[in-house]
């Protein structure tokens, strides 16, 4: 039920982004059908594209991209701090840092879905000239 729950959780932000767009692209006040299929189509677009590259932002988190950086935060902190403790070294930051990877799959899954559906009426769109 945890699994099937974040992709609940996810659809609903990405549902949530969606309405937004359609309700300020007021697209059901539009007079055609076709101007109705664009807006849906950039109402499903945004919100797939953003999921999807955020979880592709998280997958390379986990491979290790930011971590020099954030090792090079985590030190300038260290640095300012009254009870400075002995700075591990970024050999076993980067252990430590890897052995608690987050999960990335179902973010984009959403996001694909969302882009998916957003493709529909894209060529919705362009059937009615």
């Amino acid at each position: 039920m945890k699994k099937y729950l974040r992709y609940l959780i996810t659809a609903g932000i990405g549902l949530f982004f969606t309405i937004l767009i359609v309700i300020g692209k007021d697209a059901f006040g539009q007079k055609d059908i076709k101007d109705t299929y664009k807006v849906l189509a950039d109402g499903f677009f945004v919100p797939g594209i953003l999921l999807t590259c955020f979880g592709l932002l998280i997958f390379s988190s986990n491979e290790g991209t930011f971590d020099m950086l954030a090792f090079g935060v985590k030190w300038l902190v260290n640095t300012f701090k009254r009870d400075m403790k002995k700075m591990e070294t970024f050999h076993d930051y980067r252990l430590a840092r890897h052995e608690k990877t987050k999960s990335f799959g179902y973010i984009c899954i959403v996001g694909l879905f969302f882009v998916a559906i957003s493709v529909i009426f894209a060529m919705l769109y362009m059937q009615h000239k």
